[in-house]
């Protein structure tokens, strides 16, 4: 994600032999002030360590405001949560989402900020790779 003159990028995963994957819970971050041809990322202190998202990989996320919103995705199964990095404090919190009580856990779906407040999602699979053709607003 890209705020004012950083990039941002949370979690993700590499291939540890044929069917194992290491996830990740780190955030990083790129200054673009400087030469854009030489981006170093460099790792967010979080300012609450205690709480911070399950590493994971296949996740959604965007931006609304100064929170980087994450959307499920998939660590040891698939996830069924809503985190927000406030982008300012580096906190993260779980908000209070009306209506994800009907969400089902996915990962390879799209979520897009649509308004200041509300984020849309889009898609993805589940379990053995049964394709998602359900779409949901939160309006935070």
């Amino acid at each position: 994600l890209i705020i004012k003159i950083r990039i941002y990028i949370f979690g993700g995963g590499r291939l540890r032999g044929r069917d194992s994957m290491i996830t990740s819970a780190i955030t990083s971050q790129a200054d673009l002030k400087q030469n854009p041809k030489e981006l170093h990322l460099s790792k967010v202190t979080y300012a609450t360590p205690n709480l911070v998202p399950e590493a994971r990989t296949y996740h959604a996320s965007c931006l609304v405001n100064q929170f980087m919103i994450v959307i499920g995705g998939e660590a040891n199964s698939d996830l069924k949560d809503f985190w927000a990095l406030n982008l300012d404090t580096n906190c993260w919190f779980k908000p209070q989402v009306e209506g994800f009580n009907t969400y089902t856990g996915k990962r390879f779906h799209t979520a897009s900020t649509i308004s200041n407040s509300k984020v849309i999602t889009f898609g993805g699979c589940h379990s053995e790779y049964v394709h998602m053709n359900e779409m949901h607003i939160f309006d935070l």
